[in-house]
């Protein structure tokens, strides 16, 4: 079974629970919650935090968070990465961190942010409402 499907209560590997525990703390959640989630499920919940709250600042160092991808291949958070890539070159990537990776790589999960409304809209509006008012 791939890493990124096994359940968080079955992951033997202590690179890999020590990565989720300092996501939890960055989150501030109780890491017991989520054992019943897969990891790659984890990943996603996790990562659609507010990018501000995704910083090292939240974690204790030295983490394998801030860890370049070059140095990570002895890691086993590696084997997690790879599975990400689905068969691709993690070799872009190199010179970038675990927690920027992460980021990247879910950012497409991440809720988009609304739209600010442009000088044409805030117009529309004024003469909708001058429209109405005429009324």
């Amino acid at each position: 079974m791939p890493l990124l499907q096994s359940k968080l209560k079955d992951i033997e590997s202590d690179d890999v629970l020590q990565i989720v525990a300092d996501l939890c703390n960055m989150a501030q959640w109780p890491v017991a919650e989520f054992e019943q989630h897969s990891l790659h499920a984890f990943l996603q919940l996790a990562m659609t935090r507010p990018p501000k709250l995704l910083t090292l600042d939240y974690v204790a160092l030295p983490s394998a968070l801030g860890t370049r991808m070059d140095k990570l291949q002895r890691h086993g958070f590696y084997a997690v990465c790879s599975e990400l890539q689905q068969g691709g070159s993690l070799e872009p990537f190199d010179r970038v961190s675990l927690l920027s990776y992460l980021k990247k790589r879910f950012a497409r999960h991440r809720p988009a942010k609304p739209r600010k409304p442009t000088k044409a809209d805030r117009w529309d509006a004024v003469v909708q409402q001058r429209r109405a008012n005429r009324r």
